[in-house]
């Protein structure tokens, strides 16, 4: 990693300063504090004035308090026998109830988020319907407001998202990366719907056609798998491949050829602060073998690496 582009010394300093001089107050604090923590209370003895000021210090406070908050939680909020009881981890004081909550399986939402979410330049206008998604009229007719689907392909309010990209990526054992396609209606309001899903690329009777008419629960899973694909495909490309490490590319020719006094340069350095720092710093947390990505997503580290590549 070139000098410049590691962490200063001063702010390595800091850091390194910092985690003493706290290391030494708490063990004053363990010296001088009195009785056993038999409750939550308590562990605001560990704050003094001079180093640990509440409002400052309190993440392992918090973190205590959310664990134990979360147990309660599941404790007096019984079974998540629904989709809808995912919302009782949220509590007025701890865990506030996101906006998205109550909007994440609206089709209006998902039609939203192809265009102003993760991947919005994955979408195109739908000038003919690949032999691969076999939708008819038949089966579409009660979604497109009365047209046929040469007639809304003629009009230009129907488009599609195919994530053909993923086919064939490893993924981790006893795991499933689905390849979708999903297929898109702009309807008299303006609001983009979504008419059509087929959670991989070759039709068959084992891969049908999902559309909004399939049974509410089935419809969402649906959506969900679809958004799981989507997130594989901005992990490793829109954030990761198209982001993050193109851009360690370009800081590194940016600081060779370029004067520091160049406008050019000057424009760009700041969006170039600590990148290179950040990025090795997530190859080995994030992206080695067993880190983030290898216990989180579908793909694991092998597939990102691969789609990585085919992008």
């Amino acid at each position: 990693m070139p000098s410049d582009e590691q962490f200063s010394f001063d702010y390595k300093w800091d850091i390194v300063s910092l985690k003493a001089k706290l290391i030494a107050t708490s063990l004053l604090v363990k010296l001088m504090a009195h009785g056993d923590w038999d409750s939550l209370s308590i562990l605001t003895n560990v704050y003094t004035e001079s180093t640990f000021h509440k409002p400052k210090w309190d993440i392992v406070k918090t973190k205590v308090k959310l664990i134990a908050l979360s147990k309660i939680v599941m404790i007096a909020k019984g079974e998540w026998d629904n989709l809808a009881s995912l919302t009782n981890v949220y509590t007025e004081k701890v865990f506030n109830k996101p906006k998205g909550a109550d909007r994440w399986s609206n089709d209006l939402y998902f039609g939203l988020q192809r265009v102003a979410s993760l991947n919005h330049s994955l979408i195109k206008l739908c000038t003919e319907i690949p032999d691969k998604l076999p939708v008819t009229d038949e089966l579409l007719g009660p979604l497109l407001e009365g047209l046929t689907i040469e007639k809304a392909i003629a009009e230009k309010r129907l488009f599609i998202c195919d994530l053909k990209i993923l086919d064939g990526l490893p993924v981790r054992e006893n795991f499933v990366l689905c390849v979708p396609i999903g297929l898109f209606f702009l309807d008299k309001t303006k609001h983009l719907r979504p008419v059509a899903i087929q959670l991989f690329q070759k039709p068959g009777p084992d891969n049908p056609i999902f559309t909004p008419l399939c049974k509410s629960l089935t419809w969402a899973f649906v959506k969900m798998w679809y958004n799981n694909a989507d997130a594989a495909y901005h992990q490793a490309l829109t954030h990761l491949g198209l982001t993050h490490l193109l851009m360690e590319g370009v800081t590194v020719a940016t600081h060779r050829n370029l004067s520091q006094s160049h406008p050019i340069f000057k424009l760009l350095a700041p969006h170039f602060l600590y990148l290179i720092a950040i990025n090795s710093r997530g190859l080995e947390l994030l992206i080695s073998d067993g880190g983030w990505v290898d216990k989180t997503m579908n793909f694991g580290n092998k597939g990102l690496f691969a789609l990585i590549i085919r992008g």
